[in-house]
């Protein structure tokens, strides 16, 4: 991008308020979401084929009658175009099996009440003659017959009876049969009682003749689907019937679609108020322009990636699903914030879930791939850790898809179990693959920003070892104390480190006029300058800090530490002298105002910036004053973090009481470790000035 362009893009940025930016670029976000969900499931919608497995349950929405081509098949094969063609009434079966039934009940009734009441011959003939009547037997033999056998007998016969009469009526029966079998009458029903089943046979061949067949036979091959009822469960093949159902019912399922888009749309709206209120509270840093148009393209383009995969052409593809999230929450960790991962990760996991209508199994399983990254992750994983990481991801991933399996009671299949490794380990490796170039195209100060800032190869830190050696020591000291203090509280240690390693650049300004590069006395630039002169010179080197850290393109989470390393505290030294001067000659020197002699500030705003900035103030006393002993150390510790409670350097840091004696225990660690006691010769001397921080009571030299 050219300067012009440049100065044109933050003119704009300086025209519209930074919140209506983040409004703009969030209906944006949302319209561009909602676009690529409508197209999935309307525009593009998925289509289950024969042979394919899908991953929800499948209701019918509407109740709808459709043409069963298999069951049309076998009537085609039946039924062939010719003169004549017999077919089977099998609603005749049904009603042949109930007439069975009720006669069996009447007759039971009937033979209760013969035993127990006494009857005369006349009422008995009467009833049994009624019963024959009911069931067009024409010989009440039939029934005296049976009335002869035990009540264990009897259930063997009908039982019989009921099995013989189903297997008759499934071979088909016509009037002519039916005669045949008749004729053997009531002796042999005598010998073999449960041909009952006999009398109650229904003629259910049917002759068909053209031109009238084809109808017949569609109509004879129409299914009705009931609303509500089960096309096929989750976890199962899509067969012939069930394809040739989804097709009745596809137009009513588009409808479905649309109803679930709107969800969708719903759920989109709050994850957006959600997301949005996490960046004003927990990252305000990342509410800028890039860093929200960043999030939303990773956002977006994982979207895309795990719909795709949700649509690929074999099944079990739906279990790579989650490989989208877990990818997306860990360039997140690595990139941006480990919190907000894990909610844009669950965020992406849930609109997935929502546009493939995963179940709740499969919506839980989908949502941990978004839990994961940032769980097993840290910003600052070193290469072993991120390839054990991507063996850890497949494999939870392989537990968690056993887990959908059992509890939805599926068919175990070794896919699932290759598809979920794969999906997560994949996720890692891409992600990790990705991040060079996700931290060229983003603004956000990731650590491998961080870990190339802090290479002492860098030109800028080449520079201030070259032409301001002692300041770039002083640098290195103060890096290794706020690194360790960072690490001993939990904080973020290497921002700090970096932070406290390019706090002093400003320096190279005027290298020689700070206490650590002054080594003659006799030669010290300050000398017969005027204290405010001086104090102008000091606090300058912060101003310009800010300047070289913006020509060298240094990320702005550094200028922080440039800016608030000394807060607003006095520069006492020079401070005392202008207050010397002043009583040894008030006419021509005035009373020194305290806010003269001070750092404009901001205090530090983040417990990192405060370490530093104690971190600062510790290492030039204890060189300065040479001290070596462990309980000297720790005194001088011990007062300056107190004296800087006192000055209320530290109040909007956040740093707690408890964080300040984590912090003193890591400065006392590595203090003693830095200046252990060793033979001192004669022309060793510690340093014999120290601007920023004496002890009270005037300069000393």
């Amino acid at each position: 991008m050219t300067d012009k362009n440049k100065q044109h893009g933050t003119s704009l940025e300086k025209g519209i308020p930074a919140s209506w930016r983040l409004i703009l670029i969030g209906a944006l976000f949302y319209l561009i979401a909602l676009g690529i969900i409508y197209g999935y499931l309307y525009a593009w919608p998925r289509e289950y084929k024969e042979g394919q497995i899908v991953p929800y349950t499948i209701f019918a929405p509407v109740t709808v009658e459709y043409l069963d081509q298999t069951e049309l098949a076998l009537l085609t094969g039946r039924m062939s175009d010719s003169p004549s063609t017999i077919i089977i009434d099998s609603s005749k079966k049904d009603e042949s099996l109930a007439r069975l039934q009720q006669f069996r009940a009447d007759f039971n009734t009937l033979r209760q009440r013969l035993i127990q009441q006494d009857w005369s011959d006349e009422e008995e003939a009467g009833m049994i003659a009624t019963l024959a009547s009911k069931y067009n037997l024409r010989d009440t033999a039939v029934i005296i017959i049976l009335m002869g056998f035990s009540d264990e007998r009897l259930n063997t016969i009908f039982a019989a009876a009921r099995s013989q009469l189903e297997q008759t009526m499934d071979q088909g029966v016509n009037d002519a049969y039916l005669r045949t079998l008749k004729q053997g009458g009531v002796p042999e029903l005598a010998s073999t009682p449960e041909n009952i089943y006999i009398y109650f046979l229904i003629p259910n061949q049917n002759e068909f003749t053209p031109p009238t067949m084809a109808d017949q036979r569609e109509e004879l091959a129409k299914q009705t689907i009931e609303k509500g009822s089960v096309i096929i469960t989750a976890g199962n093949v899509v067969d012939k019937r069930a394809e040739q159902q989804l097709e009745a019912v596809w137009p009513h399922l588009l409808q479905q679609n649309l109803f679930r888009f709107c969800g969708a749309a719903l759920v989109l709206l709050a994850l957006l108020f959600w997301w949005y209120v996490f960046l004003q509270r927990m990252t305000p840093q990342l509410c800028s322009t890039s860093g929200v148009l960043q999030l939303s393209s990773l956002f977006l383009l994982f979207l895309v990636i795990g719909l795709v995969i949700g649509r690929l052409p074999f099944n079990f593809s739906y279990y790579g699903v989650t490989f989208a999230a877990a990818a997306l929450a860990t360039i997140i960790v690595l990139v941006f914030d480990s919190t907000l991962a894990l909610y844009l990760g669950l965020g992406l996991g849930l609109m997935l879930s929502l546009a493939l209508n995963f179940g709740a199994d499969l919506m839980l399983y989908t949502l941990a791939g978004g839990i994961l990254p940032p769980v097993f992750i840290a910003p600052s994983a070193s290469r072993q850790q991120q390839v054990w990481f991507s063996i850890a991801l497949g494999l939870f991933n392989m537990l968690l898809a056993a887990t959908v399996i059992l509890v939805s009671v599926q068919t175990l299949h070794w896919e699932v179990f290759v598809i979920a490794f794969l999906a997560g380990f994949i996720a890692a490796v891409l992600a990790l693959g990705l991040l060079p170039v996700v931290e060229t195209l983003t603004s956000q100060l990731t650590p491998g920003k961080l870990f190339e800032l802090a290479n002492p190869e860098n030109e800028l830190l080449r520079q201030l070892k070259r032409e301001a050696h002692g300041t770039y020591v002083h640098s290195e000291m103060v890096a290794d104390l706020s690194e360790e203090a960072c690490k001993e509280i939990g904080l973020n240690s290497l921002l700090a480190k970096v932070g406290a390693l390019y706090h002093d650049i400003g320096k190279l300004k005027r290298p020689g006029f700070f206490a650590e590069n002054i080594h003659d006395l006799t030669k010290n630039p300050h000398q017969g300058l005027p204290p405010e002169t001086s104090v102008k010179i000091l606090r300058d080197h912060v101003s310009n800090g800010i300047e070289m850290a913006k020509e060298n393109k240094l990320p702005v989470e550094l200028h922080q530490f440039i800016k608030e390393h000394h807060g607003n505290y006095l520069i006492r030294y020079f401070f005392y002298k202008a207050q010397q001067l002043h009583q040894e000659n008030p006419e021509e020197h005035p009373e020194p105002d305290k806010k003269n002699f001070s750092y404009s500030g901001p205090i530090p705003t983040s417990r990192e910036s405060g370490i530093v900035m104690l971190a600062d103030v510790t290492e030039a006393v204890i060189r300065a004053k040479g001290i070596v002993e462990a309980e000297e150390i720790r005194v001088i510790v011990d007062r300056i973090v107190a004296d800087k409670i006192d000055e209320e350097q530290l109040i909007a840091s956040g740093l707690t009481i408890g964080d300040l004696q984590l912090v003193k225990r890591a400065f006392n660690r590595i203090l003693v470790a830095q200046r252990h006691q060793r033979v001192r010769y004669p022309e060793d001397h510690p340093a014999t000035v120290q601007f920023h921080y004496i002890d009270n009571g005037g300069p000393k030299s």
